[in-house]
């Protein structure tokens, strides 16, 4: 009575020489708690044992439906059982993890609001974005992706719900995708695309700034920023803004003095001068709580010398590594 049915899966078969023959696998919630373990043992199996034929033989199997868990003990104990069934085969690292036939489990259910898959590729994001499978996701998270403008336009049009989303270490998305993704998931609160290697001008930053009204917070670290598209991120409502090793840190500093917003800055490896730490101290020294100036060209003192940041009472965390200190920097860090 307080468990509803979980789903169901079809899967058509075909064979050579013999017409397509549906199999259909329903699961429901055991009538007695003493038929639990059997009852849920047997299906979990029978449900790992098609998914696990159709990731070594794909040609054999199409999936045409889906199954929704809804969160429970007997769901989360499913997942491992596939997980494991599927665990057995050769590891492929080149594959997306975890793998779509594990995904599949999950689309069209409303409990997924965050996932987080390594080495996603273009066909993982036409499937996943392009069917709308995952309808309330809000985050994702895309380490190690293997993305192009193409895989990024399926996201953007299927996963219009996503309000943070990462895509980290992805060289192909290039500036095409950055734009897809600014025109489509017009809901993100959090864009981080760490050493994706995307060139970006001051046009295509100034869209991204006009489309993204409720943008708080952005990773462009590890990209390649021109320096007349820093000054347009200072008109959006950015609290986080990390450009580590993508522009000038001088010209960072010096355009992002009027930001209203900025708690947390990172112009970590942008070789910034006590130049850029002058245009930190006296333009937002008394709003960031957070700052890095990780390998930043300074030379002993020159830290000493801003006194409005060394005196900053908002400041609680300052990343000088990489810098030369002198004694009296220390004293007033």
């Amino acid at each position: 009575p307080h468990w509803a049915p979980a789903g169901e899966r079809r899967a058509a078969r075909s064979e050579e020489g013999s017409a397509p023959a549906v199999t259909l696998l329903r699961m429901r919630a055991p009538s007695r708690s003493s038929d639990a373990h059997s009852l849920f043992g047997m299906a979990s199996a029978a449900l790992a044992e098609a998914i696990s034929d159709a990731s070594r033989s794909p040609a054999s199997l199409l999936g045409v439906g889906s199954l929704a868990l809804v969160p429970s003990p007997l769901s989360a104990r499913l997942f491992k059982a596939v997980a494991a069934e599927l665990s057995q085969a050769a590891p492929q690292p080149v594959l997306p993890s975890p793998p779509l036939p594990l995904l599949r489990l999950w689309y069209g259910s409303r409990h997924v609001e965050r996932l987080a898959v390594s080495a996603a590729d273009d066909d993982w994001a036409v499937e996943v974005g392009g069917c709308s499978a995952l309808p309330s996701l809000s985050s994702l998270d895309l380490p190690g992706a293997r993305l192009t403008a193409h895989g990024a336009a399926h996201l953007a049009a299927g996963l219009r719900a996503l309000t943070h989303l990462r895509i980290a270490d992805c060289h192909g998305l290039g500036a095409a995708g950055f734009g897809v993704l600014c025109g489509g998931c017009l809901q993100l609160v959090s864009l981080q695309l760490p050493n994706c290697k995307i060139a970006l001008d001051a046009a295509a930053v100034r869209t991204m700034v006009d489309r993204l009204a409720g943008l708080t917070a952005l990773d462009l670290g590890g990209n390649l920023l021109a320096s007349a598209a820093v000054p347009p991120l200072c008109s959006a409502p950015l609290r986080l803004l990390r450009v580590w090793g993508s522009v000038s840190g001088d010209d960072a500093a010096l355009s992002l003095m009027d930001s209203s917003c900025l708690s947390v800055l990172d112009l970590g490896w942008t070789g910034a001068t006590a130049l850029g730490l002058q245009c930190v101290s006296l333009g937002l020294a008394s709003r960031l709580a957070d700052l890095s100036l990780a390998h930043a060209a300074l030379l002993p003192g020159d830290l000493a010398r801003c006194t409005s940041l060394a005196s900053s009472e908002s400041l609680t965390s300052l990343t000088l590594s990489g810098t030369s200190l002198s004694a009296a920097d220390l004293a007033a860090a």
